[in-house]
């Protein structure tokens, strides 16, 4: 492993090589990583293998996507950053059959010169599809790489992922950099929305000022796509949203165009809320809420029977101590208008019961630091809609109990307040079982920001030690009960896998957590997690495997590629495992009801 220094916001960045769909170099040692000025559009299928949780559950895990390789020799990728999965899944797809890359031996791949020729397996419909996005980058180039990602019911545990580089920042390998990229968030027909600016930029056709930018994946050229001060390379692809604005804007999410207008929508750094191209408003933030902090959160529903999504916000509740330790919600209609807000402001005390924190009233929510607001992840604020309640949550720091996850649960009448995960907390064997390791003190981050399902179950990445074991990173899921936060272990540093298509172990080297002064990019948060599950796969309590869809964490992995080791950054899919079926027939939105 080589260190590199990436100047955006100064961060220490540490990095391996990094490889995605499940496959290794035909050349043991070799990456078999794709040039982002290569291919633009490749297809593949990718085959889920059974994990086991510390509570005995089956979980599916597998190399989903991976960074593109880096023009210096001495890094083969570059690193992964913020990554997106859609908010929405659209279900009961056909179309014309079409070939996926297939493969189950080592050696074999889409790489055409790092792989042999894989076979190839032709498909039709899917019963759910999804999006997928993720950023790379090194210390100039960035690119934008986006999934479409198909499902059946037949075949649950197989993915079939069409990979497309959305945007580049340079033209070819060790070109120019015409702009920086983040995301972002993405939706399941493709459209990918990020933000572009001119940071580390020097070339004359470098955008300006802020810019907001859709792509469509499934539109994208052949051709590489850049972003100029005169619009884009691939124009039938590629919509500048905003362009050169004045004020500076935060990532975006997406509002889905299964429920609304698909468009990008953002804060900025003036105090509104940037519907898409509309007009900025302030009546995003709840009475009382003065100021918002961050990036955006975004989940499908609405608390209060107006609109279509809620969006979430740190936020401050005194411009005097200019302290994030509120959480504004809003409504949004189909077109982005604000149609309802409500906001709570952590007390102090904080407590799960056991464990209590913010005495002092000094606890802050502070994953909006550094360079978070400019690259990502949107965002902190892990959002739900539970029956007609919202649940968030957040990370928020106390100068003396260090970090821990609150969860709000806003309801109409009153906000009841949880603790799910704080340094000391045990992970469990079971429902009120005994420890097999807890979340520890690390510097600069211990957890990461949360993601929430559509039982109230949050989802994090922490610093980990096993029981009598050594300290590594953890995924981890607070599991929601009457009786508070429950959490189980779903994977961790040196877990092995047996991957199906490679047919090579793989190991589980560091889940991405921090850089060098702050919560990573490329760690968990509220955007990552698929909250619909596959249809006809509903889970029948909290606890169970299948109270999500899946979600994206970025990863180390290495590959025993026949004695040789193979390093690579991946970003793994972690979903249920799921028994091959059959979707409730005549169900055409995937709410598990016949439709006509």
């Amino acid at each position: 492993m080589r260190t590199r220094i990436v100047g955006w916001t100064l961060p220490l960045v540490m990095a391996g090589a990094a490889a995605a769909q499940d496959s290794v170099a035909v050349t043991p040692g070799m990456s078999d990583a794709l040039p982002a000025d290569g291919t633009q559009t490749v297809r593949y299928l990718v085959d889920l293998v059974e994990i086991t949780s510390s509570w005995g559950n089956a979980f599916a895990v597998a190399p989903l996507l991976k960074a593109g390789a880096d023009a210096d020799p001495l890094f083969p990728t570059q690193i992964l950053g913020a990554t997106a999965v859609s908010p929405d899944q659209r279900t009961g797809l056909s179309f014309a059959p079409t070939d996926f890359a297939s493969w189950s031996t080592p050696g074999a791949g889409v790489n055409p010169t790092q792989n042999s020729a894989p076979s190839t397996t032709s498909v039709s419909g899917f019963d759910r599809r999804f999006g997928v996005a993720i950023t790379d980058f090194n210390a100039e180039a960035s690119n934008i790489i986006g999934a479409l990602v198909g499902q059946n019911a037949a075949e649950p545990m197989r993915l079939y992922v069409t990979r497309t580089v959305a945007v580049s920042s340079q033209p070819a390998s060790a070109g120019v950099d015409t702009a920086t990229l983040s995301l972002g968030g993405v939706d399941a027909d493709g459209l990918t929305h990020i933000r572009a600016d001119d940071f580390n930029t020097s070339d004359s056709l470098a955008v300006d000022g802020e810019n907001l930018v859709t792509v469509d994946l499934a539109a994208r050229s052949a051709g590489v796509n850049i972003l100029t001060n005169a619009g884009p390379a691939d124009t039938g692809a590629t919509t500048f949203v905003l362009m050169d604005d004045g004020v500076t804007l935060n990532t975006p999410v997406a509002m889905p165009g299964s429920v609304g207008t698909a468009a990008p929508l953002t804060l900025d750094f003036a105090n509104s809320f940037r519907p898409g191209a509309g007009s900025p408003v302030s009546s995003h933030l709840a009475a009382g809420v003065p100021a918002h902090r961050g990036n955006p959160s975004l989940t499908l529903g609405n608390f209060s029977g107006s609109g279509v999504a809620t969006l979430g916000t740190l936020s401050i509740s005194s411009i005097v101590e200019n302290r994030a330790d509120t959480l504004d919600l809003f409504a949004v209609t189909g077109a982005g208008a604000v149609s309802d807000t409500r906001a709570a402001t952590l007390p102090s005390p904080v407590s799960d019961g056991s464990f209590t924190t913010n005495g002092a009233g000094d606890a802050e929510f502070h994953h909006y630091y550094s360079q978070l607001g400019f690259r990502g992840p949107s965002g902190p604020v892990g959002l739900s809609i539970v029956g007609t309640e919202p649940v968030a949550a957040a990370t928020a720091l106390d100068p003396s109990d260090g970090e821990f996850i609150a969860v709000a649960s806003m309801g109409s009448a009153a906000t009841t307040w949880d603790v799910a995960a704080f340094i000391g907390k045990p992970v469990l064997d079971g429902p009120g079982g005994s420890t097999v390791g807890s979340v520890i003190a690390a510097s600069p981050a211990s957890l990461s920001s949360p993601a929430v399902d559509g039982w109230g179950n949050v989802y994090f990445i922490a610093a980990y030690e096993p029981t009598g074991g050594p300290e590594g990173t953890a995924l981890i899921k607070a599991v929601r009960t009457s009786g508070g936060y429950e959490l189980e272990r779903l994977l961790t540093t040196g877990d092995v896998v047996t991957g199906a298509n490679s047919g090579r172990t793989w190991t589980v080297d560091a889940l991405t957590l921090a850089d060098g002064d702050s919560v990573a990019s490329g760690s968990l948060h509220a955007g990552a997690i698929l909250q619909p599950v596959q249809p006809g796969f509903e889970a029948g309590a909290a606890a169970d495997a299948r109270a999500f869809g899946g979600l994206v964490v970025n990863a180390t992995i290495t590959y025993d590629n026949g004695g040789t080791p193979e390093t690579y950054e991946a970003a793994l899919f972690v979903g249920p495992s799921l028994t091959p079926g059959v979707a409730c027939e005549g169900d055409t939105n995937g709410d598990n009801m016949v439709n006509f």
